[in-house]
């Protein structure tokens, strides 16, 4: 027997804008450090992002180049992140893999020699899949001027393991959309191609198993787009985390709800577990986490879906590959067993 939990999906925006209404709370504005990063148990490259807050959530990045960012684990190795581009920073494939049951610890020294450190994170028991459907969805509605519309999308459900542990869990996606061109002479190439949908939605998912007293429970990823009527192939990966980090998202979500961005003003930010060395005083935005990583792929066709989608029809110059760039025209893995 399946049970579902109640989930918790939100936006997460990591620089936004909010219009101030009476009073300009921005006088006092300090830039402040915002990180962004991660380490798994399945990733070949670690990413660290770092940031420069705003007033308005746009502008220079000025905190982020320039930095040595390094990451220390429990056995004391230390892996030295190089910068990519101008605040981003990697491991080399395979340099550095996290194991569950390990912790890890994220330091950074700005340009400017200021030193952070990330609390020790620990990679937790990963949580598995089970069975997973979709459901076609018909939106009807009116434009600004009254204009009324249909529009259609698919909701997808699927289920996750529950444990005797408790677990907590973020939902990421991405997809790959089987779409179609046509040419008016000779085409240059196939007719088909899969265009790279990741993420899929804007839409962040959070989920724990407190309360479930089943094998199973179901969670839902909205509003999986519909454009041509073939077929669609979604990834779905279940991120374990920390109860730490779950409350991190929790909070975001509550900021969101208060209609700005993670981390906009005039509201307080999301403060997450990165502090300066020699200033705790110091506000530092963003997450350093850990995570144990496990996916599923799940196939769908949009055939029974109703209406007429318009098949582009290209110059002999241009490949379905580059009018729906990001794309390829084979996928890097075997979709026979999922989509037949």
């Amino acid at each position: 027997m399946n049970g579902r939990w109640v989930i918790f999906s939100f936006f997460f925006a990591l620089i936004g804008c909010v219009e101030p209404i009476t009073i300009d709370p921005l006088d006092d504005f300090e830039s402040q450090l915002i990180v962004e990063g991660w380490i798994n148990d399945v990733d070949e490259m670690v990413v660290v992002r770092l940031g420069t807050s705003t007033p308005d959530g746009i502008g220079e990045n000025t905190l982020g180049p320039g930095a040595i960012v390094t990451i220390e684990s429990g056995t004391g190795e230390m892996v030295l992140l190089d910068e990519v581009f101008p605040g981003l920073y990697s491991t080399a494939s395979n340099e550095l893999v996290g194991v569950v049951g390990e912790s890890y610890t994220l330091n950074i020294t700005l340009k400017d020699d200021r030193s952070y450190i990330s609390e020790i994170v620990t990679i937790p028991e990963p949580v598995e899949f089970g069975s997973t459907r979709d459901v076609p969805i018909e939106n009807r509605g009116f434009t600004d001027d009254r204009t009324p519309f249909v529009s259609y999308s698919n909701d997808i459900f699927t289920e996750l393991q529950n444990t005797e542990d408790e677990h907590f869990v973020r939902i990421e996606t991405s997809g790959w959309a089987n779409l179609r061109v046509d040419y008016q002479l000779e085409a240059p190439g196939p007719l088909t191609c899969w265009q790279i949908r990741d993420p899929v939605n804007r839409e962040i998912i959070l989920a724990n198993n407190t309360g479930v007293n089943v094998d199973t429970y179901e969670i839902e990823v909205t509003n999986v787009p519909v454009d041509i009527r073939m077929n669609y192939i979604i990834e779905l990966y279940a991120n374990a985390m920390s109860p730490e980090a779950f409350i991190f998202w929790l909070e975001a979500q509550r900021q969101l709800e208060r209609g700005g961005g993670v981390f906009d003003p005039p509201f307080a930010p999301v403060v997450g577990n990165i502090r300066n060395v020699n200033d705790p005083d110091e506000v530092v935005l963003g997450y350093f986490h850990a995570y144990a990583r496990t996916m599923t792929r799940y196939c769908f066709s949009r055939l029974g879906i109703p209406g007429n989608f318009e098949i582009p029809i290209l110059p002999a110059t241009v490949l379905c590959t580059d009018f729906y760039a990001p794309a390829v025209f084979e996928l890097p893995f075997d979709d026979d067993s999922l989509c037949n």
